[in-house]
């Protein structure tokens, strides 16, 4: 439909209310200049503060998200609304393993090479760092296999793996397995061998003490049962005390006491009697001469002593001469020495006065 385009004055106004109809029967619309002005086309693009338009390193960016794990905490998959607020998310560093070092080193070591033949000038020699890294790549493959076969218990590698910084020590390991080995060994000979069975120590005791508690009420073998077991009990008290006399002289001797009867004791002490009764004349008197003999001892102790003071304090007197002697020496050499000092003083005094004398006398 064709629009025709009015100008808007007074008398449109009056005839015809905005945006409707005219009288005439024409439709009227309002317009507004659309041009650009040319401060409005040379005015910048404003950008929004929030925006960061900083430019991004690639190789930290990388480096950042490669060592980064993140890790979910706390949160809810069941689809409870109320939950979604205690949803987190922690980030932690991770390091790196050898394997995985070892496989970045060659895929660095790839992307040099690639690097190198795009590139027109000479490249980079990596066939010894390849070799270092295969040599080092084995060495983790060998430690890992002989892990492998000590796990497995091959006797073929060595007992002690050293790694960086590791220590597997599986000796102990296999002593334990051998001592569990001698121990079901002893619970198959301490059992009943009317059972092939393997049974334990302890289901062994449950079964006497079953077999026990059924024959409890057979007086008989019971009576039996405890005169044996108290034969057996006091021959072993005699094996034990036997041994230990072997080693202890004192509990031997009480041993062979305890043995001697009270009829001989009494006989022993009777013959004592009769040997006193014999000598009771001559005991005091060896009882006096042994007081006399013990001070005497101790007047020579004393004597002793007052020889050792003496023989000290000469030999003190000795080394206080013998440094007096030394000083009177050092004093007669140091008096030598002041003496022809002096004299060569006084030579050389008679000397100078001497010419002294013969000058006057040329002058005058």
């Amino acid at each position: 439909m064709a629009v025709n385009i009015i100008e808007w004055d007074e008398e449109a106004a009056v005839g015809c209310p905005l945006n409707g109809p005219c009288k005439d029967g024409r439709e009227v619309f309002e317009t507004s200049d659309l041009e650009e002005t040319e401060s409005e086309k040379s005015a910048p693009a404003l950008m929004a503060d929030s925006i960061n338009a900083s430019d991004v390193d690639y190789d930290k960016s990388r480096e950042l998200f490669e060592n980064e794990i993140l890790e979910n905490i706390s949160s809810d998959f069941s689809g409870r609304t109320d939950r979604f607020q205690d949803a987190q998310m922690t980030s932690s560093s991770c390091r790196e393993t050898k394997p995985q070092k070892l496989a970045r080193i060659r895929r660095e070591l790839e992307e040099i090479e690639l690097l190198d033949e795009s590139s027109e000038d000479g490249g980079t020699d990596t066939v010894p760092l390849k070799k270092l890294l295969d040599q080092l790549d084995s060495k983790a493959k060998s430690e890992a296999t002989n892990i492998k076969k000590l796990l497995c218990g091959s006797d073929e590698t060595q007992k002690l793996v050293e790694l960086p910084k590791l220590n597997l020590e599986l000796g102990l390991a296999r002593r334990l397995a051998a001592l569990e080995n001698q121990v079901s060994r002893l619970e198959l000979v301490l059992g009943s061998s009317g059972y092939s069975s393997q049974k334990s120590i302890t289901t062994t005791m449950d079964e006497l003490y079953r077999q026990i508690k059924l024959i409890r009420n057979n007086d008989k073998l019971l009576n039996d049962f405890g005169s044996k077991l108290e034969s057996i009990s006091a021959n072993y008290e005699k094996t034990l005390i036997a041994r230990k006399a072997s080693r202890d002289s004192s509990l031997q001797k009480q041993i062979v006491t305890d043995l001697i009867s009270s009829e001989t004791k009494v006989s022993e002490l009777y013959d004592s009697f009769s040997v006193l009764k014999r000598y009771k004349d001559t005991v005091p008197q060896i009882t006096t001469r042994m007081k006399t003999l013990n001070s005497l001892h101790m007047e020579l102790g004393g004597c002793v002593n007052t020889v050792k003071t003496v023989d000290s304090s000469v030999k003190w007197i000795a080394d206080q001469n013998e440094k007096w002697q030394k000083m009177l020496l050092d004093m007669d050499e140091k008096l030598e020495s002041i003496e022809k000092r002096s004299e060569a003083n006084k030579q050389e005094v008679t000397n100078w006065l001497t010419h002294i004398e013969s000058q006057l006398e040329e002058m005058s």
